[in-house]
This record gives C-alpha cells, sequence and structure tokens, in this order.
C-alpha cells in the first residue's frame, strides 16, 4: 500500500498585510490537515533566517525520512504556494473566518472560533487573494465590525466559545495581529504555532498580565480589565479542562509589542518582568507554560516516542575532599522553540561529550516533539544528561499551585494534578532531578513533598522576587532524601567573556577549608563555549581543584555532604 505523501511548503513572502494574512491561512489549513494523522509541514522563511537557529522543517524532516527513521518511505512533495496547499486539501478546509484588522484582538478570536469548527482563518486582504484566484472557501463567520474593543472581542470568544466547554486541550498566549497594522515583524512566531491550535481545538489569546496599566493596543480600556478578563480566562480553561493532565499553554507575552517597556510596547516594567508576572498570575489555576512558539507541532506530536527510554548510569562519584564541585546546566530548553530551532546546532558542537553536561530538555515536550526528544535520547554520549529547565515537566511559580482562586471548583488541587503530571513525564523519560525551578519564594514544604515525589535525586532554586519583598536566600539541605540546592544564573554576564567571572564570583565567599557546590546554568552557549569557560575559572582557582562533575553524581555528592 502507498502511503501518502508528506506535503510540505515553504512560504514566499507577500507584501504588506498580505504576508500576514497568507501565513495564517496556510497555518490553521496545516492544522486542520494534520488533525488526524502527520500531513503537512509548513516552514517560513523568515524563521530560517533567525540569528543563531538552524532547526528548520527541512532538516527534521530530512532526518526523519532517513532509513529506519519514523517517516522512512514517506515520499515528499513540495507545494509551490499557499493556493496550492489550499486547493490539494480540498474540502477538508469547509471554509474561513475573516478578522478585522480594525481590532486586532480578533485574529486570536477568529483561530479560537476555527478551532472549534473546523475552519481556516485570514484576513480582508487574503480572502480578496482567495477570490482572485478563484478558491472556493466559502466566509464561515466574518468579524469585521462585530467588536469595537479588544475587551469586547475577548470577552465575547469567553462566554460563546470556552465557559462550559469540558474537552479543551491547550491554549496559545500569542500575539495577535498587531504587528500586522502597526509594521514590524516577529519572523513568523506570531502565526507559526496556529497549526497546533486548530488541529487541537484549542484557544488563543493574547492579554495583559498587569492590573495597573492600560495595555498598548487598548489605550482605553479601564483599569484592571484586561487583568479580570485574564482571570475569567483561566477560570473558563481550568473548569473546561477539570482533570487531568494540567492544562498546556504555548507560547510566552510578546514583549517586543505590548506589556513591557521596550520599544513602543507602552509598558512600565522591563521585558522579563512580563514573563515573570504571566506564569505568576497563570500558575494558581494548575496550568503549565510552553515557553515560545514552535512550527509544525501538529505534525511531530505524531512522532514515536520508545518505551523504556533510560539515562546513561554514571560511575560513582569522587570522595568527598575540599574542592570546588561544579555542574553544568545548559538551558532554555524547556520550550517548542528551544527544542526545534535552537538544539540542533548546540548538539552537534563537536566538543560535545568532553565534560559533562546537562541538558535541560522539558519532559513534557515529549507529547509535542516525541520524535526530536528521542533522536537527541538515542545519542548521547556518556557525559550528555537529559534533565528538566523551567520548572519541571512545564514552567510554572510551584509556590503558585498551592493558591486557587477561592471560588475554583476543581475535583483534585493545581498541586497534585501537577505533581501526578511531572511524576508520569519524569518516569517516561527517566528524570530523577529538576536543576531548575523558578519561584518568587522560597519552596513551601508541600512543594517539597512533590518534587521528592517525581524528583527524588535533587532539585535546585533560582529564586527572583518580583514583588518588592525580601527573600531569604535558599540555604542547600536535604528534604526526606532530596538534595536542594541553589541554582546560579549566568544570564547575568554581559558577554562570553564575563561568564568565568561571574561563575568565581559566585564561589567568593566559599571556605577553603570546606567542599563546595555550585550549579550553573548557561543559556543557549555552545558546549564548546562553556567548557573553555570551566577550564579558564580552573586557571584562575588554581591551587584549589574545581571538578566538573555528571548531574546525577555531582546530587549525589551533595547528598553525602548534606548528610554529614
Amino acid at each position: 500500500m502507498t502511503q501518502e505523501p508528506i506535503l510540505t511548503l515553504r512560504l514566499r513572502p507577500a507584501e504588506g498585510p498580505l504576508d500576514y494574512d497568507l501565513n495564517l491561512l496556510a497555518t490553521t489549513a496545516q492544522g486542520l490537515a494534520n488533525r488526524r494523522a502527520p500531513r503537512v509541514i509548513v516552514e517560513n522563511p523568515l524563521s530560517e533566517a533567525r540569528p543563531h537557529d538552524t532547526g528548520t522543517a527541512w532538516q527534521w524532516i530530512d532526518r526523519f525520512t532517513q532509513p529506519g527513521e519514523w517517516l522512512a518511505g514517506r515520499r515528499v512533495e513540495p507545494l509551490e504556494t499557499v493556493a496550492h496547499l489550499v486547493a490539494r486539501l480540498g474540502r477538508e478546509v469547509k471554509g474561513v473566518v475573516i478578522f478585522d484588522p480594525a481590532v486586532p484582538a480578533t485574529s486570536n478570536t477568529a483561530v479560537t472560533l476555527a478551532a472549534r469548527e473546523g475552519l481556516a482563518v485570514t484576513g480582508p486582504d487574503g480572502h480578496a487573494w482567495l477570490t482572485g484566484l478563484d478558491l472556493d472557501l466559502p466566509v464561515m463567520h466574518d468579524l469585521r465590525g462585530r467588536f469595537t474593543t479588544k475587551s469586547e472581542a475577548i470577552r465575547w470568544m469567553i462566554e460563546t466559545l470556552i465557559e462550559g466547554r469540558t474537552d479543551l486541550r491547550m491554549m496559545s498566549y500569542v500575539l495577535d495581529a498587531w504587528r500586522r497594522s502597526h509594521g514590524g515583524s516577529e519572523d513568523g512566531m506570531d502565526v507559526e504555532g496556529m497549526d497546533y491550535v486548530i488541529a487541537l481545538g484549542g484557544v488563543a489569546f493574547d492579554l495583559t498580565p498587569w492590573g495597573d496599566e492600560a495595555p498598548v493596543d487598548d489605550p482605553a480600556q479601564p483599569p484592571g480589565d484586561g487583568l479580570r478578563l485574564w482571570h475569567r480566562l483561566f477560570r473558563a480553561a481550568a473548569l473546561a479542562r477539570e482533570g487531568e493532565p494540567p492544562l498546556e499553554v504555548t507560547g510566552f507575552p510578546f514583549w517586543r509589542y505590548k506589556y513591557s517597556n521596550y520599544g513602543e510596547a507602552g509598558g512600565r516594567r522591563l521585558p522579563h518582568e512580563a514573563e515573570w508576572e504571566a506564569i505568576w498570575q497563570m500558575s494558581p489555576y494548575g496550568v503549565f507554560l510552553n515557553p515560545l512558539i514552535a512550527p509544525n507541532m501538529s505534525f511531530h506530536r505524531y512522532g514515536p516516542l520508545p518505551r523504556g527510554l533510560t539515562q546513561r548510569v554514571p560511575p560513582e562519584p569522587p570522595p568527598l575532599a575540599n574542592k570546588t564541585y561544579i555542574c553544568l546546566h545548559l538551558g532554555d530548553f524547556d520550550g517548542g522553540y528551544g527544542v526545534y530551532r535552537r538544539l540542533p546546532v548546540l548538539w552537534s558542537d563537536p566538543r560535545r561529550g568532553e565534560m559533562p553536561l546537562g541538558w535541560g530538555v522539558n519532559p513534557n515536550l515529549a507529547r509535542n516533539y516525541p520524535d526530536i526528544v528521542a533522536w537527541t535520547f538515542a545519542r548521547t554520549t556518556p557525559n550528555d544528561h537529559l534533565w528538566a529547565d523551567a520548572s519541571s515537566a512545564g514552567y510554572v511559580n510551584p509556590n503558585r499551585l498551592l493558591e486557587p482562586p477561592p471560588d475554583l471548583p476543581m475535583r483534585d488541587t493545581p498541586i497534585a494534578l501537577w505533581r501526578r503530571f511531572c511524576r508520569h513525564w519524569y518516569e517516561r523519560l527517566d528524570y530523577t532531578i529538576s536543576p531548575m525551578v523558578l519561584d518568587q519564594h522560597l519552596p513551601r514544604p508541600e512543594v517539597l513533598d512533590a518534587f521528592a515525589d517525581f524528583s527524588p535525586g535533587g532539585a535546585a532554586w533560582l529564586i527572583e522576587n518580583r514583588r518588592g519583598e525580601t527573600v531569604a536566600p535558599l540555604k542547600p539541605h536535604l528534604w526526606r532524601g532530596m538534595p536542594v540546592a541553589r541554582l546560579h544564573d549566568l544570564s547575568y554576564a554581559k558577554s562570553d567573556a564575563e561568564l568565568a567571572d561571574w561563575m568565581l564570583k559566585y564561589a567568593e565567599n566559599d571556605s577553603p577549608d570546606r567542599p563546595a557546590f555550585h550549579l550553573y546554568r548557561f543559556e543557549w552557549k555552545p558546549p564548546s563555549l562553556i567548557f573553555d569557560t570551566v577550564r579558564e575559572v580552573q586557571r584562575r582557582a588554581a591551587p584549589r581543584e574545581w571538578l566538573a562533575l555528571h548531574p546525577r553524581q555531582w546530587f549525589e555528592l551533595l547528598k553525602r555532604h548534606l548528610a554529614q
């Protein structure tokens, strides 16, 4: 029996607003095609051109169509234009929803409506283009003139498309059509994840996490109205997915355009504060973030994830001595973008395996890109160890899972749902350690109990309070046999040359008469650069010996030290 070909489309840039409309049309049509089988791959050439990104659709498809891989034998059929894709899918695309550029928020409302009804989405320019090509796609919903404000469009979406549901599987925190009307380019990231929303019947939204400032895209909005809508949305979403697993939210606050003080984004806070506030506001509802938009999840989610995956077991750690024991964590693969786009170039570093290195690949990504996770697993060296990044199986503030809204009726608590979810994915990928738990307060006993359950090999916290509160430093200790440590974040280094300075700075108060333990996090750095930095630190720290240990060795030795 001949297998159906894989249809691939490399989008071609179009002029002005039509580019956005055709991107959205292609990715939402792709989501429809991939609802029941992996059939269509779409790539935006702007995405390929992002600095430092080497993971492209074509590379992954080339890997997985090789003999012995899951797509072996599938013929790849390139399509020339969006028109060819629409024509090829035929009746699978029953019709379109047209959003209203005068109210950019309606693009997400349109995507949510299309996801419920099995439709594609485009804007007025895209519809005119379809009409000019005589492509018979009926307009099932035209949102032009339906709403006058962002709040109105989102309120209607919540009331009509979310409240009362019991089948919601995911949401996407994604920039709406704002940049279509206001210039700029997000390199397709605000569109290329919409295939996943359509395929899973999800929800797309773009709301401010701040309650004390009007967003730049709705300046007449009453103070706090955006945050009130936020809580209404997440309450409805939590009830629509009442039970297991916790609700997945893909995406990120697009701070280049909104909710921060970057450029003309119109906010008062620094860009990274929008991220921290968004996590703070969503965590009480028992959801987790899969950060940043990534393409073709609707296709790759069908890839196989072998049973019985196991991590390589390192030798016993060395005996404790008055040395500095360090562990190296290469992070920011907690979301689909990092694994799909950034991992390939770093993984191909010719010096990978030269020193022990932990790779922060969140285990829940095995739901989105099981083939990529399995491919990575199969190619580890004895010095490569896969473990989680922020914060475990999904990005949350764990303490906030203990603070669900009092009027949210659920059969189980958010922390119980999250704990079971993490245990499942940690066991599935043989994860035992959580090296980067992000929160704004010291972990509460209930949180430590949860980690001791699914992460018995150890956990390390990065605590940054953004609420103006003073928080005491975390003291390394044992909790039910689990070593609890601090994580040193090296993203504060302004250049690669400063990395060694920061590593030494974090160790400047160490006692010369005791063992010292330091866990360092590098973000999207080549292994060769990390290893050179360690050698520079070892040179400058002499005669004190600094030893880089395998992640499991490091936490086991820390455990023995804390038990003394």
